[in-house]
């Protein structure tokens, strides 16, 4: 009988121990990434106040998270109860130091990943893994060096503290066989553990919603456990495989809806070009935000080039992306696919093959079609896109070796004029891209020091200046050849960045980009005029296609920006979920929590309306993705 309750005890204290091992551990880091993390805290308004109930509201998550690693030490210490081998404890004490070094490694990654992308590591997040060589290239060398050095030294620093309170106590205690007896005891324990992963016995198993409290985004993702969250979104990530998980509503309801904001006319209702076949150029952005953008309102502006240039083109006031990524917004432009939660287009390769191209249509229409880059085109899986769009001529970094390099590829001045060039010798008619690559990070463009506004982003900022300059160049090279009066030019983002204005990824006005249509093909009318009404990035290819005169009746989605009649409205994804923006305000929405994260309508009424649609919408769109 002694026997058995030594071997219970030592059972017990061995499982308590652990789990609060974890939860000490899980909390300490978890103020870690505060500490490395207090410029963008102060930067969203926050301060350490409210810091401070982190504390509790992260709790429950942490005791699910906790209880989920507990269960391996469950599992092994039930069977050292009644066969107790020292390697059983040893296999033990193994595995949760993976575990310390491991969950030590997605702290200090949210660290690096956060002030770029201002959300917690999750499944789309881990799709990156597959270009590790690109990852490091986009962060600066010293940084990557400190990281490395963060994450050994804090997981050396976990271990420490793990063997200090538990491994030398169990390696020291010997204990004898329970009785079998016992074996009710371990089953009720597992129970426990199982409410505890699950956070309690209520009817809905625990969410993010719980350690949600707080008015600041970055307050409620400290407070979100960081390996529950990565788990869920990979979880959600293998869903989408096989269903739809965001069906909201009966289908024939969100086809009536979606038909009903997709409105389409036979002929444009105003030609940009008189030119039966006009060159067409699109100039990409990398990450460039409308709040940069002096003609679109900024309160400080980066670009005067492009404010000169757009007053000789029509300039979309109200344009808004379709994602946050690169490979979202090159699909949403090319393939006039939206951007969807959870994952992305391009990393499905299977699917992505059944999706229409813009390029092919001028491939159809004798164009010659080119994209230039100088970077790397495997990152994201674009690459494999822009085959798929069979583009003729696809240049990367790899293809002018001759040129100087920084950490992630060629600057912008210099492949500017490697863009101008390849125009040059292009028979006509042609469509081209160029997509700019200094305003990504780590921003070691060789020019810097144009802006100094004392915030965080202001690297950010002096590569958007330094693009914008080299635009400029190119702009009055390019207007004084020979082709320029038979080009319509495309300027615009492929997505948005953070900037001095820190706002949360969810709203609207993080999402609006530049937009400006221009060059010697537009017509007269057009020069110099805005265009106000809500727009994104699916309806360019659209309305390409519409005033080219081509049949696009196999793209799904967006609409032509010259048919009047045609709903202003701009739909947007966001990690698990969409944002949905009318003349009316926006929804943003957490489709999981079953959350607003912002509602700026204040009729009851119409947000229910625009809630609908938004949740039509993406339901519809996940269906289409399924059926690829």
């Amino acid at each position: 009988m002694k026997n058995t309750l030594d071997a219970l005890k030592f059972y017990f204290v061995n499982l308590l121990r652990v789990g609060l091992f974890w939860m000490i551990w899980m909390q300490f880091l978890r103020w870690i990434f505060v500490l490395f993390s207090w410029q963008l805290i102060k930067n969203s308004g926050a301060s350490l106040s409210d810091l401070w109930p982190v504390l509790y509201h992260s709790l429950e998550l942490d005791l699910s998270t906790s209880s989920y690693l507990l269960a391996f030490t469950w599992f092994f210490l039930s069977i050292h109860l009644y066969w107790p081998k020292r390697f059983l404890l040893k296999t033990i004490h193994f595995m949760i130091m993976i575990f310390i070094v491991l969950y030590t490694l997605l702290i200090v990654a949210e660290i690096g990943i956060y002030p770029e992308w201002m959300v917690k590591v999750n499944a789309k997040a881990m799709e990156y893994l597959h270009q590790p060589s690109e990852i490091l290239a986009s962060n600066d060398a010293w940084k990557s060096v400190w990281q490395v050095v963060l994450w050994l030294s804090l997981s050396v620093l976990g271990i420490w503290f793990y063997r200090k309170v538990h491994q030398k106590y169990s390696l020291k205690i010997k204990v004898q066989r329970a009785s079998v007896f016992t074996f009710p005891i371990t089953i009720l324990v597992s129970g426990l553990i199982f409410v505890g992963m699950r956070g309690g016995l209520q009817q809905i198993p625990i969410s993010q919603s719980e350690s949600y409290f707080s008015k600041y985004e970055i307050v409620n993702d400290i407070s979100v456990n960081s390996a529950w969250n990565l788990a869920h979104s990979v979880l959600n990530n293998q869903l989408i495989e096989n269903t739809n998980v965001f069906v909201v509503m009966d289908s024939t309801e969100a086809h009536q809806r979606v038909d009903k904001l997709h409105l389409r006319s036979k002929e444009p209702s105003h030609r940009l070009t008189a030119n039966a076949k006009p060159n067409v150029v699109f100039i990409l952005l990398e990450s460039w935000p409308a709040d940069l953008v002096g003609v679109l309102g900024a309160e400080h502006a980066a670009t005067p080039q492009f404010d000169r240039w757009s007053k000789s083109g029509l300039l979309f006031t109200q344009c808004y992306s379709s994602g946050n990524r690169s490979q979202q917004g090159i699909a949403s432009l090319l393939g006039a696919f939206p951007a969807i939660p959870i994952t992305t287009l391009t990393d499905h390769p299977d699917r992505m093959r059944k999706t229409p191209t813009i390029t092919r249509k001028f491939n159809e229409d004798g164009y010659s079609t080119s994209f230039i880059y100088g970077g790397e085109l495997r990152y994201g899986n674009i690459k494999a896109y822009l085959l798929h769009n069979e583009f003729q001529t696809l240049n990367d970094v790899y293809d002018f070796p001759q040129l100087p390099q920084g950490d992630l590829g060629i600057h912008d001045e210099f492949m500017f004029d490697v863009f101008l060039k390849h125009l040059n010798q292009q028979s006509q008619p042609f469509f081209s891209i160029y997509f700019t690559l200094s305003s990504h990070s780590p921003y070691d463009q060789p020019a810097n020091g144009f802006v100094n506004w004392n915030d965080s982003e202001d690297p950010f900022h002096n590569s958007v200046y330094y693009t914008d300059s080299v635009l400029g160049v190119f702009f009055d090279k390019a207007s004084q050849t020979q082709w320029y009066q038979n080009t319509l030019f495309v300027i615009l983002a492929d997505h948005p960045h953070q900037s001095y204005t820190h706002r949360s990824i969810a709203t609207a006005e993080y999402r609006r980009i530049p937009l400006l249509i221009t060059g010697g093909a537009l017509q007269e009318q057009f020069r110099g005029k805005n265009y106000d009404q809500i727009c994104t990035q699916v309806d360019v290819p659209i309305t390409l296609m519409q005033q080219m005169g081509y049949d696009y009746s196999e793209f799904q989605w967006g609409n032509d920006l010259m048919n009047p009649d045609r709903p202003p409205f701009a739909f947007f994804e966001i990690i698990q979920g969409f944002g949905f923006i009318t003349p009316d305000g926006y929804i943003s929405h957490d489709h999981f929590n079953g959350t607003h994260l912002f509602n700026t309508i204040q009729n009851d009424s119409l947000s229910q309306q625009v809630y609908k649609n938004g949740a039509s919408y993406l339901q519809v769109l996940f269906d289409h993705f399924n059926r690829l």
